[in-house]
């Protein structure tokens, strides 16, 4: 059975709805001899113990879906390679076990890109834009460094060590974003593009709804700013935008989500009807579930905010987002926080200060 990935589902994590489940392929692991048994029966351990858990992040972080397989794989004494559709995995058998698991991760994402790019492609840059956050991930950051030193350290005719300082010198969110540049250059991304000024968003179904997968991040003037007026942070985590500027910021067939927007979204997540209307931090673990890491696709930005003086806070700590429903009009609106919090946190808000916004697609409900 070919391990290709679905056509049909070929998309980024963001256009595929909240209930979409990983499967995981099935891995037929075999010795190419008798003697190489032991180092065999160590990688299907791996599988046993970590293959869901593998798939689960190489298909969270990159919005590519496998098949169930299965594939093929010989464990022999030579260079590891990937394999492609019927052509088997191969894997080193005297690889340590740590380095085993780290090549499964290597392998299989390569598999996941190659119905994406030509034979000739080296797809080791577009690769390492995620596989070192999926070791992170799944075995820790120490795991992660010292498994990019053991390929860095690897002779032949592929520079790992270049390639890995290349992608390492990036942030986790720059990774990200290279990434989702990729599949937009080989016509992979679900999105939307702003004709206002070309970019592209990520946009992700959820109930219902579609939402923005990112914060916006469109200059509506002297009242959207950046994270302390950095256009770096701009880049990382989307302008920041006062009420009256992120009623208008949306690009056009999108708009600033209404309190009725948000409470369809909280109610889809499974929060209590008698949560809804209340103030501060409401519901069990809706929060948790539009975090970045979170099942929902929605992927919030920890951007802080900024005071009326552009005074920035709780950066890294929290994502605050503008609703477009006033409770005194002209002077404050409800808005949402999600943080390391797992509930989600309502208050009004002056509209002096400056949010993250995220748009939602459509006419405002009545």
């Amino acid at each position: 059975m070919s391990f290709a990935l679905i056509a049909s589902l070929l998309l980024l994590s963001s256009s595929i709805p909240a209930s979409a489940a990983a499967v995981t392929p099935a891995l037929d692991i075999a010795p190419e001899t008798d003697n190489l048994a032991p180092a065999a029966a160590e990688y299907r351990s791996i599988w046993e113990t970590d293959g869901p858990r593998i798939v689960a992040a190489l298909e969270r972080i990159t919005g590519l879906r496998f098949e169930s397989g299965p594939i093929r794989v010989v464990v022999y004494e030579g260079p590891s390679s990937s394999g492609y559709r019927e052509r088997p995995m191969q894997l080193r058998a005297s690889y340590p076990r740590a380095t085993k698991q780290a090549t499964l991760v290597h392998e299989l994402a390569h598999r996941l890109i190659s119905e994406l790019v030509t034979g000739s492609f080296e797809d080791h840059p577009i690769i390492f834009l995620f596989v070192y956050d999926v070791w992170v991930e799944l075995w820790g950051k120490e795991f992660a460094d010292r498994e990019v030193e053991v390929e860095s350290a690897r002779k032949g005719l592929y520079d790992y060590a270049g390639a890995w300082r290349d992608a390492l010198a990036l942030t986790p969110e720059e990774r990200a974003k290279r990434f989702r540049q990729f599949l937009a250059e080989v016509g992979q991304v679900t999105g939307m593009t702003d004709p206002r000024d070309g970019r592209v968003y990520d946009t992700v179904v959820i109930g219902s709804q579609t939402w923005f997968a990112e914060n916006l991040d469109f200059d509506a003037g002297t009242e959207s700013r950046c994270l302390e007026d950095d256009p770096g942070n701009c880049e990382k985590f989307g302008r920041l935008y006062r009420w009256p500027a992120a009623m208008r910021a949306c690009p056009p067939g999108w708009r600033l989500p209404s309190e009725i927007d948000w409470q369809t979204l909280e109610r889809h997540l499974g929060m209590a009807e008698a949560d809804l209307e209340g103030r501060k931090y409401r519901g069990v673990n809706e929060g948790a579930s539009l975090r970045a890491d979170g099942e929902s696709g929605f992927r919030a930005l920890l951007a802080g905010y900024m005071r009326p003086d552009g005074t920035a806070r709780r950066v890294q700590e929290r994502a605050a987002f503008w609703t477009a429903t006033e409770l005194e009009a002209g002077a404050t609106s409800w808005h949402r926080d999600v943080s390391g919090d797992p509930r989600i946190y309502r208050s009004p808000v002056d509209h002096e200060y400056y949010l993250s916004v995220r748009c939602i697609a459509g006419d405002a409900p009545r």
